[in-house]
This record gives structure tokens, C-alpha cells and sequence, in this order.
């Protein structure tokens, strides 16, 4: 009861003041701090990245257990550096469930209590107050998102990142610059979260970054203990795309 109170609210009542936000404005805004769809892929496979494109790019794999996500995604939004407010992205803007199985029903009612409109088409703003909302709708796409249709991005106000839930089971961090990559790596091993050691499934092409234990690119399973990065290797990273 204890996780269902914190993500829902007591006795029912919502926790966030989610504001919708139409795609056309979200994206002028966007576009203002170097954010936009990206245009290297078909309409149906676009994801928010900044461009000029960087190659400032992590990923976690993100824990099974409910208590153990929950944790994750808080410590995730943790590292980010101060905010004040931030926007969701559902991927190309649609808020609509694919199908209508159990976690579909679960995520269009994390939808109403954190004030996203049903087949919402645009962005949704969230304000720091309303932690426990982002946290829902971040959690039950982690729990119940199986496609491409499910990824969720979300753009903190200073833009100085993009994290990216992914339907692969991990989760991206998406750098404008290097100088914030490498303190929020840190902020997530203090957190007990480390770089992974393997890529996180065979459809991932090789990341320069992951070293396994034997310093070779990783192509089995995540998991494992992180081996230590230098500062260099943290900067080079491939393009913000999964």
C-alpha cells in the first residue's frame, strides 16, 4: 500500500497537476534549446534528440521488482541537475494505449490521476510539486511498455539533458554537453546504480563506452558490476539513439 499511496495519493485523490501542453508548442520550445524529433528516421521510429547531434549518451538497465524500479527512477531523476519543472514526451506525441490489456488499463489510470487527457496528442508539463506524478507515469512505462510506441522522454526546463525511457528495459540519459555527463553517472553509482558491463540486448549496436570486465565491448545480458570509466571515455559516447 505503502508504493500505491506514494504514486497515486491517498484514498484515490490525484497527485499531479499534469498541464497539456499541444505538440506544436512543445516542439517551438524545443526547438529553442536545440531539441527536436529526430529527422534521421521514419515518422513512426522518431524520438526527441538534440541537433546539432551529440554523442553524449548513457544507459542504465532498470530493476525488475517494483520497489527496486521505483527506487531507480527516483534515484534517476535525482541526478538531474536542478529543476524546476519538466515535460513528458510520449514517443511522436500520442498518449494513446496500443492495446487494451492489464497494463494498458493500468496506464491510462496513472494517466487520469496524474492529469494527462485521454488520447492526449502533445506534451505535458509537470512541476517539481508533482514529483510523484512523473514518477507513476515513468514507472508503469518502465512495468508495461513493450514497443516503440511506448518510449516516454522527459525534458527538464534548462534542457541540459534528455532521459529516455526505453522499451529495451533501460534507461538513457541523453546529454546537451559533456560537463554534465560525468557528474551524473556519479550521482547515480552513489546511488547504487554503475554504468552497465554488457550491452543490454543483442539488437543494441556496439556502445564504446561499455567495457566489460575483460575490457571488450559486452554483448551478453546486462548485469554485473561496473568497471570503472575515465573521464575521457565517459565523453564519447554514440549518437542519441537506441
Amino acid at each position: 500500500m505503502h508504493l500505491i499511496e506514494k504514486f497515486l495519493g491517498k484514498q484515490g485523490t490525484p497527485t499531479g497537476g499534469g498541464l497539456p501542453m499541444p505538440a506544436k508548442e512543445f516542439l517551438a520550445w524545443a526547438g529553442a534549446k536545440e531539441i527536436i524529433l529526430d529527422d534521421r528516421y521514419s515518422s513512426d521510429q522518431q524520438q526527441v534528440v538534440f541537433k546539432p547531434y551529440r554523442v553524449f549518451d548513457r544507459c542504465w538497465g532498470r530493476p525488475d521488482e517494483p520497489r527496486g524500479l521505483a527506487h531507480f527512477l527516483h534515484s534517476i531523476l535525482d541526478a538531474i541537475p536542478a529543476w524546476q519543472s519538466c515535460y513528458l514526451w510520449c514517443r511522436n506525441g500520442s498518449w494513446s494505449p496500443t492495446t487494451k490489456s492489464e497494463g494498458d488499463l493500468l496506464i491510462a489510470t496513472v494517466y487520469r490521476g496524474a492529469g494527462i487527457p485521454e488520447r492526449w496528442q502533445g506534451a505535458v508539463q509537470f512541476h517539481r510539486p508533482d514529483l510523484a506524478a512523473v514518477l507513476a507515469v515513468l514507472f508503469v512505462h518502465c512495468a508495461f511498455g513493450w514497443s516503440t510506441w511506448e518510449d516516454v522522454f522527459l525534458v527538464p526546463d534548462h534542457a541540459k539533458l534528455i532521459i529516455g525511457v526505453d522499451h529495451h528495459e533501460v534507461v538513457w540519459a541523453h546529454f546537451a554537453g559533456a560537463e554534465d555527463l560525468a557528474p551524473f553517472v556519479q550521482r547515480m553509482a552513489a546511488a547504487g546504480y554503475n554504468l552497465p558491463t554488457d550491452l543490454p540486448d543483442e539488437t543494441f549496436r556496439p556502445l564504446p563506452w561499455i567495457k566489460t570486465r575483460t575490457d571488450q565491448p559486452g554483448a551478453a545480458p546486462n548485469g554485473g558490476p561496473a568497471t570503472p570509466v575515465s573521464d575521457s571515455e565517459l565523453t564519447g559516447g554514440p549518437p542519441s539513439v537506441s
